[in-house]
């Protein structure tokens, strides 16, 4: 696994596993949003201002997800972030679960920055923008 990538650590519950035990393929999608919220936030963009409004805010245009292997109710599993691609108001991310060495599921996440106001794309922050190049 490469080093410069986020990781945030998630336990796997009862709600996002189906009656064998396995998180059901709907639930990927929470695991990989919450990992994403997580990297906002550990680079300092948190979802909202210190007055409680939201300013902006990535929307996903497009998941494209691969079951590697199924992730079992209890484990701990790394979910892992990283830049692929960046334009003026469109992000576009790898995301990977990994369970200790084994890669259990990858995600490509197309993300669009909107406006919180007239919820149209726009122009991502240029402290937000400088932030992600730096991943």
């Amino acid at each position: 696994r490469p080093m410069n990538q986020f990781n945030w650590p998630v336990r796997i519950y009862w709600e996002a596993t189906d009656a064998a035990g396995m998180v059901y393929h709907g639930a990927y999608p929470g695991i990989f949003e919450q990992a994403r919220v997580e990297w906002m936030r550990a680079l300092g963009f948190g979802q909202a201002r210190p007055d409680g409004m939201v300013q902006g805010f990535f929307a996903v245009t497009k998941l494209d997800i691969d079951y590697v292997r199924p992730v079992l109710l209890d484990q701990e599993v790394s979910v892992t972030c990283s830049v692929s691609a960046s334009g003026a108001s469109r992000l576009i991310l790898a995301q990977n679960i990994w369970h200790q060495e084994e890669l259990m599921a990858k995600a490509m996440v197309s993300l669009a920055w909107l406006d919180a106001t007239n919820k149209r794309p726009t122009r991502m922050p240029q402290e937000l923008k400088q932030k992600l190049q730096e991943q």
